[in-house]
């Protein structure tokens, strides 16, 4: 019993720090959301709903699961690995960059089939780049647990983000709150990078070869699982966007947002557990302060979904009066965040593990069931429901796969 006790006394500590950082950041990601939603039409919420989309989509190929592991060699003390983690970081984002600048004509007139979104894409090709870049440098502080500091650079970027975008927005449109975030994110690059460098002095950029490749080879596995996830999802939603228009598309960057916000907290008790476990050397530890995580996160992550079911449509009131009119979409965002709380907690295990492949296997069979699922629903009418009957189905597998791949791997 002590040792639970203990156990749950450590979970708290790292949630709150944790919290703290992406708690208040979320809540602001929601409001400028719902700025942009009043601000803009609901063609051109859309269309910033599909830039999202698409960031989204090069951010993978600019971390290449760079995040989990620097959380995961941070925290084993293994600060060796640093200069290899920002080096191998600021490669991809550079070339992530690069390719989405090149491509973003053949990009709007042939995937998106609208060509007045090339011009957006094209710049959107430094927001990529420097969301890969702040990502990578909050996995390092996170993995040296400086969430004080996090939650500081959030904050702040939290409060400004709401006046910047506002007064953009307010001025110039899509195109403003493309320029809104750029600014936003370049303050925010600097203001970590500083931390960095005083929380790890003496600061090298030095590395060796093998220390390099050693980051590689963790990050790949990793990299590859996202590979099956991403793509996905914003292969189904531009089947969104040509089946139902922009107006889906914001309905779904709506739900998005309110998967993210009902599900900050259980991800939170799950990415302070990474660091937590990744120092554990007992497979059995492990798997106790997993399930323990695992049942704070069903617990948790219902009861807000339950809280915001019962306001659902006052939560669409607040984007504008064209969204009343789709409550249901609750329905399933509730079992989504319920079961990707859950699903990340085992992410962060079989990260600790070691055992990143698993990862891999899981998230194809999250593909062969949401895949085809989402894409018949999509077409046969049921829109924004539809994808995520299909995404929650396919979460339902993989969950159903990690928790006794798990267990196994724990007996024998």
């Amino acid at each position: 019993m002590s040792s639970k006790i203990e156990s749950i006394k450590r979970i708290a500590r790292g949630t709150l720090g944790v919290s703290i950082y992406t708690g208040f950041y979320q809540l602001m990601l929601l409001l400028v959301s719902i700025i942009s939603a009043r601000l803009l039409n609901v063609n051109d919420f859309g269309v910033v709903s599909i830039l999202q989309s698409t960031v989204s989509l090069f951010i993978l190929f600019a971390t290449l699961g760079l995040g989990s592991v620097a959380v995961k060699l941070i925290a084993e003390k293994n600060r060796k690995y640093l200069s290899s983690i920002i080096w191998v970081n600021l490669v991809l984002c550079f070339c992530s960059a690069i390719t989405i600048y090149l491509f973003a004509e053949s990009i709007g007139t042939l995937i998106y089939q609208d060509e007045k979104l090339s011009p957006l894409l094209s710049r959107l090709a430094i927001f990529v780049f420097l969301c890969g870049v702040t990502q990578i440098q909050s996995s390092i502080l996170a993995g040296k647990e400086q969430y004080r500091f996090l939650a500081k650079v959030n904050f702040f970027a939290g409060l400004l983000s709401i006046v910047v975008l506002y007064f953009m927005i307010s001025h110039l449109g899509v195109n403003g709150w493309l320029y809104g975030v750029i600014t936003l994110e370049v303050i925010k690059t600097f203001a970590l990078q500083f931390i960095i460098i005083n929380c790890f002095k003496p600061f090298s950029l030095k590395c060796s070869s093998l220390e390099l490749i050693h980051v590689i080879k963790l990050a790949l596995p990793i990299a590859l699982s996202g590979f099956l996830v991403l793509p996905v999802n914003w292969f189904l939603t531009r089947e969104l966007l040509l089946e139902g228009g922009y107006s889906d598309v914001a309905l779904l960057n709506i739900s998005n947002q309110w998967i993210a916000a009902l599900t900050f907290l259980p991800i939170a008790i799950g990415n302070a557990m990474l660091p937590i476990m990744s120092k554990m050397n007992s497979n059995s530890d492990r798997k106790n302060v997993s399930h323990l995580a695992l049942k704070m996160n069903f617990i948790v992550s219902l009861a807000l979904s339950l809280i915001a079911l019962l306001f659902a449509e006052y939560i669409l009131g607040f984007y504008g009066h064209n969204y009343t009119n789709s409550v249901d979409v609750f329905y399933y965002i509730l079992l989504l965040a319920v079961v990707l709380s859950m699903t990340n907690q085992l992410n962060n295990r079989v990260i600790a593990d070691g055992k990143p492949l698993l990862m891999v296997w899981s998230n194809f069979i999250w593909l062969i069931v949401s895949l085809p699922l989402g894409f018949y629903l999509i077409v046969t009418g049921l829109g924004v429901n539809g994808l995520l009957i299909g995404r929650f189905s396919g979460y339902v597998a993989k969950l159903t796969y990690l928790y006794f791949k798990t267990n196994k791997e724990v007996v024998e």
